[in-house]
């Protein structure tokens, strides 16, 4: 005698895996992650702009409201500190930034991200014989040391 509910699960994943087999081989990312196989929510990897869901054993994704926080925005940006979904499609766009600008114009300023700054002075030659100073954006390496050449050099 056999099982209608075993028969019934069986011909489910048969079909599911012939459906996994015949996708193409340049389909997307996205259309590849709708038929990852769930049996909860946690098992869907988590997806930028989108809500993500098992349903029918298969892991699914709705798109996330606007103005949903997100963390990766595109493009990616080191200043960005706040960042929301956007848009059509909904894309994670930056909306708040870092001001890294000292004010000084003797600095190379960086964004780190997570709101951190690098002021980076480009005046050092790394001439242990100069003393360097920079006025308004221009450096000034000034020599202190006496150059002494070897006997017999030019």
């Amino acid at each position: 005698m056999s099982n209608p509910t075993l028969c019934s699960s069986f011909v489910l994943l048969l079909l599911l895996f012939i459906f996994s087999s015949q996708a193409s081989a340049n389909e997307s990312a996205t259309e590849k992650f709708k038929r990852l196989p769930c049996s909860q929510n946690s098992d869907c990897p988590p997806s930028t702009c989108k809500t993500v869901f098992c349903a029918g054993m298969t892991c699914a994704y709705s798109p996330a409201p606007v103005n949903t926080s997100c963390t990766s925005p595109t493009p990616p940006n080191p200043c960005a500190i706040e960042s929301k979904c956007q848009g059509s499609p909904l894309t994670c766009t930056a909306q708040t930034f870092t001001n890294c600008d000292d004010s000084d114009p003797c600095t190379t300023d960086t964004c780190l991200g997570n709101g951190d700054c690098s002021h980076t002075w480009f005046c050092d030659d790394s001439n242990p014989c100069t003393v360097d100073s920079c006025t308004a954006g221009v450096c000034t390496n000034t020599q202190t040391c006496e150059v002494v050449r070897a006997w017999g050099t030019n």
